[in-house]
C-alpha cells in the first residue's frame, strides 16, 4: 500500500462517527471521575469542620457546667414563719408556706414539711410547709361564717351583738361563736364604724355614745376606741 492509500484511509477512519463517540465518552468519563474526586474531598473536609465545631460545643458545655450548691434541711417545725421565710431566703430555696385542715393539730401550728429536716437538697429547689386551719367545719358552721360576713358587709356588729344575730337566725350557740370568730372582724374597727353610723343621725355626748356602744355589746375599750375615731 502506497502513502497515498495510507493517507485516505486516515482521513476515512477519522470521518467515521463511532470514533468520534468514542472520544466523546473518554471525555465524559474524565470529567466526571475528577469532579467526584472534588466532591469527596469537599464534603470530607465540610465533615471535618463539622466534627470540629461539634467538639468544640461539647468542650465549651463541659467548662460552662456550674455545679449545683447542696443545702441541709432545717427543722422547721421549730421555727416561726417568718425564721422559714428567712432561711429559705438565705439558703436560695422556695419556699411555699400553705394552710390545711387538720383533725390532729391545733389551728395556727406546725402540720408538715414536703422535705424532712437533715436531708440534702439543692439551691433552687421547692419546699412546702403546711400549717393547720384546725379541724374542717362542719356544714352548720360554714354556713354560719358565711352568714356572719354577709351581716359584715352591709353594717357594724360587735362580736355578742353578731352572736345573738346568728342564734337569731337559728344557728346553734356552737355555729355562731364558730362563725363570729372566724370572719375576721376588726372589732375596735366594728365600735368606730357603729359609732359613725350612731353621729350620721343623731347627736350624742362622748359618755352618751361610750353608753350606747356598750348596750350594743362592745367593750368599754372597744366603746372609747369608736368614739375617739369619730372626734371625741
Amino acid at each position: 500500500m502506497d502513502n497515498n492509500e495510507e493517507e485516505k484511509e486516515e482521513e476515512t477512519l477519522i470521518q467515521k462517527w463511532w470514533f468520534w463517540a468514542i472520544v466523546a465518552i473518554v471525555f465524559i468519563i474524565i470529567v466526571g471521575v475528577s469532579n467526584n474526586i472534588n466532591t469527596n474531598t469537599s464534603i470530607n473536609a465540610t465533615n471535618k469542620t463539622n466534627s470540629t465545631s461539634s467538639t468544640s460545643k461539647k468542650t465549651n458545655a463541659t467548662d460552662t457546667k456550674v455545679e449545683k450548691i447542696k443545702v441541709t434541711v432545717a427543722d422547721f417545725s421549730t421555727m416561726t414563719k417568718e425564721e422559714i421565710q428567712n432561711w429559705c431566703s438565705a439558703n436560695k430555696i422556695k419556699c411555699n408556706i400553705t394552710e390545711d385542715y387538720s383533725d390532729t393539730v391545733e389551728k395556727g401550728l406546725f402540720v408538715s414539711q414536703s422535705v424532712n429536716a437533715n436531708s440534702v437538697i439543692y439551691q433552687g429547689d421547692k419546699i412546702t410547709v403546711v400549717y393547720s386551719l384546725g379541724k374542717e367545719p362542719t356544714i352548720g358552721q360554714k354556713n354560719a361564717l358565711a352568714k356572719a360576713k354577709s351581716y359584715l358587709a352591709y353594717t357594724s356588729f360587735s362580736y355578742n351583738g353578731l352572736v345573738k344575730q346568728l342564734e337569731f337566725e337559728g344557728f346553734s350557740n356552737a355555729d355562731s361563736i364558730y362563725g363570729v370568730e372566724n370572719c375576721g372582724a376588726d372589732w375596735n374597727e366594728q365600735a368606730a364604724k357603729k359609732a359613725k353610723s350612731y353621729m350620721d343621725y343623731s347627736s350624742f355626748s362622748r359618755s352618751g355614745l361610750i353608753s350606747q356602744l356598750k348596750y350594743e355589746g362592745f367593750t368599754n375599750a372597744q366603746a372609747e376606741y369608736g368614739v375617739s375615731a369619730v372626734g371625741y
